[in-house]
């Protein structure tokens, strides 16, 4: 059963609601609580998967390709010129993502921590998301 980002909101705001209720309830009432809160992990995905046969080895991991070294003696990338002239601060949220996912190759290398934590600070001010 599929279920669509709404429904899966709906059940989790349920879940929170029985986790806060569950300190305060005693004896079969807690019991019952127990019983709606697995109800709605199952409903979510959680504890669906049926254990691992142990007979079999597990899969070896898949490593996803890494990017190539920087070498700091090529040229500044142009993305990261730009990141740290501030141009990408008016940018919808998803795109300024993927510009801090492109940007994050060259952290330690061609720019700091520090200033990638500026610019999104930068970001966030001149989109309004500050609370």
């Amino acid at each position: 059963m599929s279920l669509t980002a709404l429904q899966k909101l709906d059940l989790a705001d349920q879940l929170d609601e029985l986790i806060i209720k569950a300190p305060t309830v005693k004896g079969l009432d807690l019991l019952d609580l127990n019983d709606q809160m697995e109800a709605i992990m199952l409903q979510l995905g959680y504890g669906a998967a049926p254990a691992p046969a142990t007979s079999e080895p597990a899969p070896a991991p898949v490593t996803e390709p890494q990017p190539e070294p920087v070498k700091e003696d090529q040229p500044i990338p142009e993305v990261v010129t730009d990141f740290l002239a501030g141009k990408f601060t008016s940018q919808a949220q998803l795109d300024f993502v993927e510009t801090l996912r492109r940007v994050g190759d060259y952290i330690g290398v061609y720019l700091e921590l520090d200033d990638a934590r500026q610019q999104t600070a930068s970001w966030i001010a001149a989109s309004g998301l500050a609370a």
